[in-house]
């Protein structure tokens, strides 16, 4: 009796076989190949362990990128006829969830970025569009498990919208310190004319703006919290220092439109109250031992989060809340 990971061998490097249409006829080749007779069991979704190398027998391919870890996502399809053919898939809708689960399953590590366009790469060899609407949660093993259209129906259907991936073998992994929100959450009713920048950075509900300024208040959920990088890359913003935004209010760059979001959700989950936190300032406000900073934000410094590292956003911070003003007293849950 064998089990294990299916591996072959192909230009001398081993790699593994996508599940795509694994079933028991096919493990059955597989053990009588290796000579123990008919399959029992054909195991999916990487039971045995994700393996380390390329996915060699796959339904899935990239094109037309400078290296092995960019270009457009190609799928092979059938048609009536049972003949095979690679195409693209529709750039529309097309976000980091989706090039997570296709980095994933072309063997290449994570996703850095997911592109709906992708007109800069080589184009001399691509194909039709065949497939669009792709919905991902990012945790499918495969494009083939999201939702997508079951006939093509794309708004911009030139080889130059097609989604493109560009992958990582390393990404950062950013966890919140949830224990720190509990220890550090209050109320607080602050009044108008103490919230003028947060309102011109939208960290206040929708209702505030028919609110009577400067007078009355609104009423926030407060709260602390501590982002830890426990990846394997240091997290940086994607915008270069150039693009970032001097916001005059406040006096500081934001160096992403939104770095968190917080929601508060009732028992049914339906989200009753929203709050974002716009990154002025990412830096390693302390780090594990034996790990040094690597970022700062004075003086117009690098920002990023280093790997150990973590970034404190003290409770009396601008928007570092949630506004629930509208929020009927209750038990809800902060997510």
């Amino acid at each position: 009796m064998g089990e294990g990971r299916v591996e072959v061998l192909k230009d001398s490097e081993w790699g593994t076989v996508c599940d795509d249409r694994w079933n028991l006829q096919s493990a059955s080749v597989v053990c009588r190949e290796l000579g123990f007779g008919s399959a029992k069991e054909a195991l999916t979704g990487a039971r045995m362990g994700q393996g380390m190398g390329p996915i060699h027998m796959n339904e899935i391919r990239i094109t037309g990128g400078r290296t092995r870890h960019e270009g457009r996502v190609e799928v092979l399809s059938s048609d009536s006829n049972g003949t095979e053919t690679w195409g693209l898939i529709c750039g529309e809708n097309w976000t980091t969830k989706e090039a997570m689960v296709a980095c994933r399953q072309l063997g290449l590590g994570y996703a850095n970025q997911g592109l709906q366009e992708t007109w800069y790469w080589d184009s001399s060899n691509v194909t039709e569009m065949v497939m669009s609407g792709v919905k991902c949660t990012g945790n499918e093993m495969a494009l083939s498990q999201c939702q997508h259209h079951k006939t093509v129906n794309c708004q911009r259907a030139a080889a130059k919208f097609a989604a493109g991936v560009i992958c990582s073998e390393t990404a950062s992994d950013l966890v919140l310190n949830a224990s720190l929100v509990q220890q550090t959450v209050y109320i607080e009713d602050r009044p108008l004319h103490m919230l003028y920048c947060a309102a011109e950075e939208n960290c206040l509900s929708k209702s505030a703006a028919k609110a009577n300024w400067p007078y009355g208040h609104r009423r926030l959920l407060r709260f602390s919290s501590e982002i830890h990088n426990n990846g394997r890359a240091d997290f940086k913003p994607k915008a270069g220092r150039h693009s970032w935004v001097w916001h005059a209010c406040h006096g500081h760059y934001h160096s992403m439109d939104i770095f968190t979001h917080y929601d508060l959700l009732n028992a049914n989950g339906t989200k009753v109250a929203e709050g974002h936190k716009a990154s002025f300032c990412l830096e390693d406000t302390d780090c594990q031992e034996g790990v040094s900073k690597r970022y700062e934000c004075a003086n117009f410094g690098d920002q990023g989060i280093t790997v150990g590292c973590w970034d404190l956003y003290r409770h009396d911070i601008d928007c570092q809340w949630i506004d629930i003003t509208d929020v009927k007293p209750g038990n809800y849950i902060l997510q």
